[in-house]
């Protein structure tokens, strides 16, 4: 079975763009490590490092993945319809969405994989670039998990999660809908499990799975 091929960082053509693109992913992967130490070893979260850390990674992001689609689609805007089909915006709009909610590691961690891949594309480092399955089937699974634990901090309603919900939601659905290994990986972890999820006694919980379930077959 093959997943999406992730390419939302297209390499930028003018040294300057170069530049940006190449400093973008490096303050990715640094940044992201720093905040790593903070929020799995259990040190303080909210510590001023770890905060400044996080903010850091996005803003990297959004630099990375803007140099790219000027590379890619020029100084001519695309239409509206190409935009959402692509990754590369999908991923920049949702690092805006993140740079206002609460921090979450698992919010980071396919732009550090990502990161990890584009700059080993790019220095041609092919001990890394061998595993590029493995680590795209972790971005699915760490972004199944988001999905979920955005559920749940909704329900239990803690800061920001249910804005942060629609937007990974709308994000989610973006990508079942252009993108049919994506929803066909999906619809499997869905089908595997549905036994556990159809016996919950929450009506909001059972009620959202069904959407999703309806959603789904109706996308396959």
């Amino acid at each position: 079975r093959k997943l999406r091929k992730i390419d939302p960082n297209r390499k930028p053509k003018k040294p300057i763009d170069k530049y940006i693109w190449l400093a973008g992913h490096f303050a990715t992967l640094f940044f992201s490590l720093v905040y790593f130490g903070y929020y799995f070893t259990f040190s303080s979260r909210r510590s001023i490092i770890a905060k400044i850390s996080y903010k850091i990674v996005l803003l990297g992001i959004i630099f990375a993945y803007s140099v790219s689609m000027k590379s890619t689609f020029g100084k001519v805007p695309p239409g509206y319809f190409t935009l959402l089909s692509t990754d590369n915006f999908q991923y920049l709009l949702l690092s805006f969405v993140w740079l206002f909610n609460r921090n979450s590691a698992f919010k980071i961690l396919p732009y550090f994989i990502i990161s990890i891949l584009q700059i080993s594309d790019h220095f041609k480092i092919d001990a890394i670039l061998k595993y590029e399955f493995e680590f795209k089937l972790i971005i699915e699974y760490n972004e199944l998990f988001l999905f979920v634990l955005l559920t749940f901090d909704t329900l239990l309603c803690r800061g920001t999660s249910g804005y942060a919900l629609v937007m990974f939601a709308a994000f989610f659905s973006l990508k079942i809908m252009f993108n049919d290994n994506i929803r066909q990986f999906i619809y499997s972890f869905v089908v595997r499990l549905d036994g556990v999820m159809s016996k919950q006694k929450n009506e909001k919980i059972l009620t959202l799975w069904t959407d999703i379930k309806n959603f789904l077959d109706k996308k396959k």
